[in-house]
């Protein structure tokens, strides 16, 4: 039988048109197995669950002003502390990350990744030391919860709850060494190297840039994967889960 979200169930034998798999997929309409059943959403109903599904993914204005608030703090004490202890001719630049950056955040959420690109000829010691300090200085005096996470090659860094607008955003502090695609390609997925990357986020900011041209117009829609993706048990790239990590959306 075929059975539809908007009509009654009907036999696969009357006298109205069978409906296959491959009827259905190039008629435009998403069809589900169901045991013995074949249910058929129409193309207007599934409209109006990804306009339902885009509203509710979708950051409200107020998440918005709170992480631009924050990341604009941030970011500032960033390059006050650079300026005020001589270190401005060390980094190449100093810019927010991941989901927020792509602007692909889900609504409720609030964390920022935020990296200092440290020029090549910086040493990997200070890489590693410099965002530490920075931390110290900048970000915790202004915490709510503070404390030193240990990355990938054991890499430490500040991540810290900042309250603002009533609720706490999640900010993270990285050093990375500023690499040219070649280098992130020299170094086939291997740190430190000589003359490709010094540290497993290195190819972030290339991996950013990219993404926010190539996403522009389709952030909503990416969301809205992401939110499936997390309702199914499928959006993490531990070595537990095994599923999809951000740089895949």
């Amino acid at each position: 039988m075929v059975r539809t979200i908007d009509g009654k169930p009907r036999p696969f034998g009357d006298d109205k048109k069978k409906i296959s798999i491959s009827d259905a997929s190039t008629n435009g309409s998403v069809i589900k197995k169901q045991g013995s059943f074949v249910v058929k959403i129409s193309p207007n109903r599934l409209s109006e669950y990804v306009i339902q599904g885009r509203n509710r993914v979708t950051p409200s204005k107020v998440d918005v002003e709170r992480n631009q608030t924050v990341n604009k703090k941030i970011i500032d004490g960033v390059n006050d502390y650079l300026e005020r202890n001589n270190l401005k001719n060390k980094v190449s630049f100093v810019e927010t990350q991941g989901s927020f950056a792509k602007g692909t955040d889900l609504a409720g959420t609030s964390d920022l990744d935020i990296f200092i690109g440290f020029k090549y000829d910086t040493p990997l010691s200070e890489i590693r030391s410099i965002p530490v300090q920075i931390g110290q200085s900048v970000i915790k005096p202004i915490a709510s919860d503070y404390k030193l996470k240990t990355g990938a090659d054991d890499k430490k860094y500040p991540e810290a709850m900042i309250p603002e607008m009533g609720k706490d955003v999640e900010v993270q502090l990285l050093g990375v060494a500023d690499v040219t695609p070649e280098q992130v390609e020299f170094s086939r997925n291997k740190y430190p190297v000589e003359g490709g990357m010094k540290t497993a986020q290195d190819r972030s900011p290339h991996h950013t840039r990219y993404m926010i041209n190539a996403l522009r117009g389709k952030e909503n829609d990416v969301r809205l994967l992401k939110e499936f993706m997390k309702d199914t048990g499928v959006y993490d790239s531990s070595g537990k889960s095994r599923g999809f990590s951000g740089y895949s959306t």
